[in-house]
């Protein structure tokens, strides 16, 4: 930026000087005031991220604490809703990306920065409180009726685990009312999303049991920042984050979100 005293230096200059320094300032973009612009990648995940009109803009939990984040940060952002694939893509190749959410693994390790954790998810397989007899492991419920989601990290698990016996749906909701309903014996579901689904179900979750955990799916679901991000704003994005979790803004987000939803599953 140029200030009152450049333009007091400049004046003493031949015009020819004067016209090259400007054009220098212009072509190289450099301002003391630019400021950078974030992208928040998101992708359908309800109810942390989703799009729920045609507008296709970004909202959830998880978008909500995104966007406190970058404005405690003092950055501006854009939101995104966009397929898997394409936030991997753009995350692994753009500067000034931040991804919510990736589950973050030893093959993904170095290529981001890793802002800080959302979630644990970790899985389990859920029955009726009238589930007789109770399988202690996967062995034993090997025999039972599972409803599974289509290609869901917990349906593959079991088909390799020796699973047959599977209701395949294209939801995890419906995966849990065909439990609710009798349907089916087990419905394997994750710490993260149960909770929201049992207010959309009529009978709620009252009468579900955890029947056995699926200790080998533990998951920690983070925020990050692609790597050509600056190392400055890293570090106040991370600084930012830390102070919002420990202040408890998420886990108050998650909980008004759960609230809404139970009140909107109320009778008149």
């Amino acid at each position: 930026m140029l200030t009152n005293q450049s333009f007091k230096i400049l004046s003493l200059l031949r015009p020819s000087l004067l016209i090259g320094f400007a054009y220098l300032q212009i072509s190289t973009g450099y301002s003391q005031s630019t400021t950078t612009r974030i992208d928040i990648l998101a992708e359908e995940f309800w109810p942390y991220s989703f799009s729920s009109d045609e507008s296709n803009i970004p909202q959830g939990v998880f978008v909500d604490f995104a966007m406190e984040l970058l404005d405690a940060a003092g950055l501006d952002y854009d939101l995104h809703m966009l397929p898997w694939p394409r936030v991997m893509r753009r995350a692994t190749s753009d500067a000034n990306q931040l991804v919510i959410t990736v589950i973050r693994s030893a093959d993904r390790e170095d290529l981001f920065h890793w802002v800080g954790e959302v979630a644990d998810v970790t899985h389990a397989l859920y029955g009726l409180d009238t589930l007789n007899p109770v399988p202690k492991t996967l062995a034993d419920a090997r025999a039972m009726s599972v409803a599974t989601v289509v290609d869901d990290v917990a349906s593959v698990y079991l088909e390799q685990n020796g699973f047959t016996n599977l209701t395949r749906t294209s939801d995890h909701l419906r995966g849990l009312e065909l439990l609710t309903r009798g349907r089916v014996d087990l419905y394997p579901g994750n710490s993260l999303l149960i909770e929201y689904q049992c207010v959309q179900v009529p009978r709620g979750c009252d009468y579900l049991n955890l029947v056995l955990p699926l200790s080998e799916l533990e998951q920690d679901l983070y925020f990050a920042l692609s790597l050509g991000t600056a190392e400055e704003v890293v570090d106040s994005i991370r600084n930012q984050f830390t102070a919002l979790i420990e202040n408890g803004r998420l886990d108050t987000l998650q909980r008004t979100f759960l609230e809404s939803q139970s009140s909107d599953a109320m009778p008149d």
